[in-house]
């Protein structure tokens, strides 16, 4: 059987027991954590987020652009050609994925507001995510 770590490899603190689980008590401040959520925000079976894979998520939480799930919604070009190193073309891509206006489905917006703690205002009064962060 497999030994496994004292502490959490990605930020440190000592690793608990919690039922059949061994986890890192930080949560939502653990950067592996993090980059899971955001993997699994944007899969398939949640918004469908084209361009945000596993790469893309480890190096926005490791340069900073993400540090709360609900802050892919908050990238712009300018961040993600710069900081990111991603082709203009990749960039504008991802964008066009992460605001499409009209494509969040009612099971889409409850996985959303469960998983990430999206506000719910920001589905109440825009076309897209990013609309209604900048007017609220």
């Amino acid at each position: 059987r497999p030994r496994l770590p004292d502490a959490c490899p990605s930020c440190g603190p000592p690793l608990v027991e919690r039922g059949p689980f061994t986890v890192c008590p930080n949560g939502s401040h653990c950067p592996a954590q993090l980059v899971g959520r955001v993997v699994h925000f944007a899969s398939r079976h949640a918004l469908d987020i084209q361009g945000l894979g596993e790469e893309s998520a480890r190096l926005f939480v490791e340069t900073g652009l993400v540090r709360r799930l609900d802050d892919i919604f908050a990238l712009d070009e300018a961040r993600l050609v710069r900081p990111a190193g991603f082709a203009d073309e990749s960039a504008g891509n991802l964008l066009s994925s992460l605001h499409a206006p009209g494509r969040l489905s009612r099971f889409q917006r409850k996985h959303a507001e469960l998983a990430g703690r999206i506000p719910k205002k920001l589905y109440a009064t825009a076309s897209s995510p990013l609309e209604g962060m900048i007017g609220s």
